[in-house]
């Protein structure tokens, strides 16, 4: 009786003890930002109390794919000053002519919502342009991308003129990670690699294991340029707070506030924008989105409102008690175009791309953008 006893009391214990380990990993699970969740879904849980060295041996930085060319530059990144690191920025791997990326889902791929949901947002602030695969828009491009279920969650630096992969592996399926993955083919590398960095934040470097610390390299110039953009600590491209940790301790901290977080997982930062902006040159292009203001000022008419919060369905409760009831007025949205090259060179366009040549013929391609909606 005694041992059934200590039996169903260790069960409860031990039960307990795993519903907090839960709840707390829930919780740091949720403040994740995207390279935090890539970074776990890779292999390397910062919430666990050791650290895994999962890491495929070809990823740089925790999800760029190694290539011979990437082998080649970060060979230059060697010993400099006191630990070993050279002094990069954080850009350049190859554009995409004009700014169009053609892309296709591999077999069995299920995560084109998060993937839609990142085009529409590169879409709304850029000039950048995800287009649906063909062969004449692959030529055009010179090269293409296949998003794809690998073993995690990872890309290439830049257009690789070929056929390239994003790999959106089990987990990786949000809009933040697939922003992240998407910006590394477009040709960025990660935020805290800027040569910038150590006027921003602090690297604590004994919180890191010395076979990771070639993930913290800075660029050196000419291999990477900010195009004078300022440092961005809210990038979705930047390192989090816990990054390759080996003991729960921070591994970067803010020198303007220690307890600031370090990137974000909604979407594109407004420097992130910036400098995609400025490195596809679409000043020219591109959609601008604006939000007119509607004065709305939420005010409650009654004292008593906040009693009717439950009846806010009611159409006098929602005239009368805005405030309580949390109702402003949809903003109306307008989108303008800025002026561009996006124009018919000649006065059958619109006749060929009717009958499909926009996507067989490079004379139409070239000369029928507007028709064949290239821009």
């Amino acid at each position: 009786m005694k041992f059934l006893l200590l039996t169903v009391l260790l069960c409860a214990w031990v039960l307990v003890a795993k519903c907090k380990v839960d709840e707390k990993t829930k919780r740091a699970r949720a403040d994740e930002n995207a390279f935090d969740r890539i970074l776990r879904l890779n292999g390397v849980d910062n919430n666990k109390d050791a650290y895994s060295l999962k890491i495929p041996k070809e990823m740089f930085e925790g999800d760029i794919v190694m290539t011979n060319k990437l082998r080649a530059q970060i060979g230059e990144m060697r010993v400099r000053s006191g630990q070993g690191m050279a002094g990069y920025d954080a850009i350049r791997g190859g554009t995409w002519p004009g700014g169009v990326v053609p892309y296709r889902y591999a077999s069995g791929f299920a995560y084109g919502g998060a993937v839609q949901q990142a085009i529409a947002e590169y879409n709304a602030k850029t000039c950048i342009r995800f287009k649906p695969y063909t062969a004449a828009l692959a030529r055009t491009a010179g090269g293409y991308v296949t998003f794809m279920h690998g073993g995690g969650c990872y890309s290439m630096i830049g257009r690789q003129r070929s056929r390239q992969q994003i790999s959106l592996g089990r987990g990786c399926g949000t809009k933040g990670v697939a922003i992240h993955e998407m910006m590394h083919a477009l040709g960025f590398y990660h935020e805290q690699s800027r040569r910038d960095r150590d006027s921003y934040i602090t690297i604590n470097w004994n919180s890191i294991n010395r076979r990771m610390w070639y993930n913290f390299q800075l660029y050196r110039v000419g291999q990477a340029d900010t195009l004078g953009v300022g440092y961005d600590k809210s990038s979705i491209m930047h390192y989090g707070n816990y990054a390759f940790s080996i003991n729960r301790q921070k591994t970067i901290v803010s020198k303007s506030n220690p307890n600031e977080r370090l990137g974000q997982r909604r979407g594109l930062s407004s420097k992130d924008v910036t400098q995609l902006r400025k490195y596809y040159k679409c000043s020219g292009g591109g959609k601008v989105t604006t939000t007119k203001k509607t004065g709305c000022n939420k005010i409650d008419n009654y004292p008593f409102c906040r009693d009717l919060k439950s009846y806010c369905g009611r159409p006098w409760v929602r005239a009368n008690c805005k405030k309580a009831c949390n109702i402003c007025p949809t903003p109306r949205t307008t989108t303008t175009r800025r002026p561009s090259n996006c124009r018919d060179n000649n006065r059958n366009c619109a006749g060929w791309a009717k009958y499909g040549y926009c996507r067989s013929n490079g004379y139409t391609q070239k000369n029928c953008k507007k028709a064949c909606k290239l821009c």
